[in-house]
C-alpha cells in the first residue's frame, strides 16, 4: 500500500508540474502591444455597483473622471445597493458637472447581479465594463481595453485583477496567491478553455450579453454574476479574449485579516459546485490531489510507512516548481516574489486546501454584512 501511495503521489507531482509549466508557457502569450486607433467609435458604459464604499467611491471615482478616453463615448452607472453609509451622498458630491456619471439605486431588488442588471438596462452602450467600488485605474484603462475590442472584436474581454498594495506578510501571501489566480485565468483562455474571470474587471458587449440573459444559470443566487456568465458564454461559443496590459490592470487591496480572507474564499469556493466544466473541475483536482498529498505523505511518513527521502523529495521538487512559477509570472506585473514568501505559501498552501471545504460546511458565505444564499432553486 505505501509503495502504491508513493506512485500516486509521485505522478500527481509529475502531472502538477507538467501542468503549472503549461500554463506558464500560455501565460507568456497573453501579453501582445495593441496598435492605437486614430479615433475610437465605440460607446463604453462602465457599471460600479455599490454598497457601504463610502469610503472608497472617492478613489474610483477620481479614476473614472480622469480616463484619457473621449467623454462622449463613455458612460458611468454607480449602481447603490441599499447602503447604510453616506455613500450616496459622497458620489453625488464628486460626480455632479459630470453628465456622464450617474448614481442609480435599487429598490425592490438587491444584491451585486441586480445592481449590474440595473446598470446595463439604463444605458444603450455598445461596450459594457464591469468593475468594483474599491479598484484603482490607470488613467489609460479604458482607451487601452476600447482600442483591444476595437481591433479584436471579443463578446468577452477578461482583465486583469491584482492585489496592491501589500504591505505585512499575510498580505504579501494574498497578493502572490492572487497573481496565480489572474495567471491560470490568463493562460486558460489562451487555451480556448477559460477557467474564470473576475468581474471586479470585466468587459462584455450588449449584443452577447442580451443574446445570453436568459441563459446564465442561477440567477437566484446572490454571488457569481462573472462566473455564470462566463460559463453561458463558453457554451454559447462566444468569441473570449483576455488581455493583458499593466494599464488595464485593476488593483484592489488584500484583506485586511484573516476573517475576511477566508470570508471572500469561502464565497468563491461556494460557487464550485455549481460550476459544470470538464476544465474548471479537472484543473481544480488535480491542484486540491496534489497539495492534499503533501499532507498524506507527512501523515505517513509520521506513522513510519513513508521514507523521509521520499517526503523531502517530494516536499523540495513541489517548492521548487512553485518558486520557478511564480517568479516567472511576478515579473509580468512588475511585483517581486521573495523566497520566504513562496516557501511560506507551499507550505500553508495544502492546509487551507484542507481546511476550507470543512469551512464552507460550518461557515455561511457573506458579503459586505449580509449572508447571501448560494443554493440553486429547484425548477
Amino acid at each position: 500500500m505505501p509503495v502504491t501511495l508513493a506512485l500516486i503521489a509521485s505522478l500527481l507531482l509529475l502531472l502538477y508540474t507538467a501542468y503549472l509549466f503549461i500554463i506558464l508557457f500560455y501565460w507568456k502569450k497573453t501579453t501582445a502591444y495593441q496598435t492605437p486607433l486614430a479615433e475610437p467609435i465605440t460607446t463604453v458604459s462602465v457599471i460600479v455597483p455599490f454598497r457601504n464604499e463610502a469610503q472608497n467611491l472617492p478613489n474610483i471615482i477620481t479614476c473614472l473622471l480622469n480616463q484619457t478616453y473621449p467623454k462622449r463615448l463613455m458612460k458611468v452607472a454607480l449602481v447603490n445597493d441599499h447602503s447604510e453609509d453616506d455613500g450616496v451622498e459622497v458620489t453625488k458630491q464628486l460626480i455632479k458637472n459630470n453628465p456622464e456619471f450617474q448614481v442609480l439605486n435599487l429598490i425592490d431588488l438587491e444584491g451585486k447581479k441586480a445592481a449590474i442588471k440595473k446598470g446595463i438596462v439604463s444605458t444603450e452602450s455598445e461596450l459594457i465594463i464591469t468593475i468594483d467600488a474599491d479598484v484603482t485605474l490607470n488613467e489609460n484603462w479604458l482607451s487601452e481595453i476600447v482600442t483591444f475590442y476595437e481591433n479584436e472584436r471579443h463578446d468577452l474581454i477578461i482583465l486583469p485583477v491584482v492585489l496592491s498594495p501589500a504591505k505585512d506578510f499575510f498580505q504579501k501571501l494574498q497578493q502572490i496567491d492572487f497573481l496565480n489566480l489572474a495567471v491560470l485565468t490568463g493562460a486558460s483562455v489562451r487555451m480556448n478553455s477559460p477557467l474564470m474571470c473576475n468581474g471586479a474587471n470585466l468587459c462584455f458587449t450588449r449584443t452577447a450579453y442580451n443574446t445570453l440573459v436568459e441563459k446564465i444559470e442561477y440567477h437566484e443566487i446572490a454571488s457569481g454574476d462573472d462566473m455564470f456568465l462566463l460559463l453561458a458564454m463558453k457554451k454559447s461559443q462566444k468569441r473570449i479574449g483576455y488581455y493583458f496590459h499593466r494599464n488595464v490592470v485593476a488593483a484592489t487591496a488584500p484583506s485586511s485579516g484573516v476573517k475576511s480572507f477566508l470570508s471572500q474564499r469561502i464565497r468563491w469556493a461556494s460557487k464550485t459546485r455549481l460550476m459544470r466544466d470538464g476544465h474548471i473541475l479537472m484543473s481544480g483536482l488535480l491542484i486540491t490531489l496534489t497539495n492534499l498529498a503533501c499532507i498524506i505523505s507527512t501523515v505517513l511518513f509520521e506513522l513510519g510507512l513513508f521514507r523521509l527521502e521520499f517526503l523531502l523529495s517530494f516536499v523540495l521538487i513541489k517548492s521548487l516548481v512553485e518558486l520557478i512559477f511564480l517568479n516567472s509570472i511576478a515579473h509580468s506585473f512588475n511585483i517581486r516574489v521573495p523566497i520566504l514568501i513562496s516557501l511560506s505559501l507551499s507550505a500553508l498552501y495544502p492546509l487551507y486546501v484542507l481546511i476550507l471545504p470543512m469551512l464552507i460546511l460550518i461557515i455561511p458565505a457573506k458579503w459586505k454584512g449580509r449572508t447571501i444564499s448560494l443554493r440553486p432553486h429547484k425548477r
